[in-house]
């Protein structure tokens, strides 16, 4: 799992599991006002019926982007200066059933 800082590709012998329902996001993390995907998990073909990711998004991760609207991810730092946050992307939870 990781910042892949790219769309969900094709990793030879891995799967990357569906996004489960609504997402509670747009993405992982916004970047000039357009939020990306960059963030996701690679699993074993074993599982290809059993996982699902989820963006996590509760209020206490996001804030209000007065430059480009909406919402994004409360980040640790803005340059040098500690803002308070958490991390400038949202996780990504890995569900499985059984």
């Amino acid at each position: 799992m990781g910042d892949f800082n790219d769309g969900v590709a094709h990793v030879s012998g891995l799967s990357v599991p569906p996004f489960d329902g609504p997402p509670a996001a747009p993405g992982t993390l916004k970047y000039h006002g357009r939020w990306e995907q960059i963030d996701w998990f690679c699993t074993s073909p074993a599982l290809d019926s059993s996982a699902r990711m989820q963006i996590f998004a509760p209020p206490f991760l996001l804030e209000p982007d007065p430059a480009w609207l909406g919402d994004k991810p409360r980040r640790s730092y803005i340059g040098p200066r500690y803002h308070g946050g958490l991390s400038d992307h949202l996780p990504v939870l890995l569900k499985l059933f059984h």
